[in-house]
């Protein structure tokens, strides 16, 4: 990832599968992240609070609660955490599938399998928007 770097920028990692949350962990770290990655939307409603993230990566479709399900609890609690901005990293790719992403509140999509590359330039360009959008 030439030129991609995430220092001082905490993420809040949600995916239920093993093997992919390893992997995302691990690339977000080399690009220089401080990562927290949780197995389970209810793990990452106990945390996020504590862990204060810059952005959450969310799988949509985990079991018991889904990734629609965890932003919605999310901008339910109010204060900083509430705007906190979010992507939808899924399999889920229809047009229907990014529609509904966003329509729900997260402010991108990226579709799996990963690209590491643009998953770093969108969690790039969603925290630059947060932070304009405060100017």
């Amino acid at each position: 990832m030439a030129g991609a770097n995430l220092e001082t920028i905490k993420i809040l990692a949600v995916e239920d599968h093993p093997d992919t949350r390893a992997l995302l962990k691990r690339f977000l770290e080399n690009s220089g992240a401080e990562v927290m990655a949780m197995e389970s939307g209810w793990a990452a409603l106990e945390e996020i609070q504590k862990y204060n993230p810059d952005v959450l990566i969310c799988d949509i479709g985990m079991p018991g609660m889904d990734g629609y399900q965890l932003l919605e609890k999310i901008r339910k609690l109010g204060l900083e955490i509430s705007s906190l901005p979010a992507i939808a990293c899924t399999a889920f790719t229809s047009g229907e599938d990014v529609r509904r992403a966003l329509e729900v509140g997260f402010q991108a999509h990226v579709a799996k399998p990963l690209d590491p590359d643009k998953l770093v330039r969108t969690i790039i360009e969603v925290i630059h928007a947060r932070s304009g959008n405060r100017n």
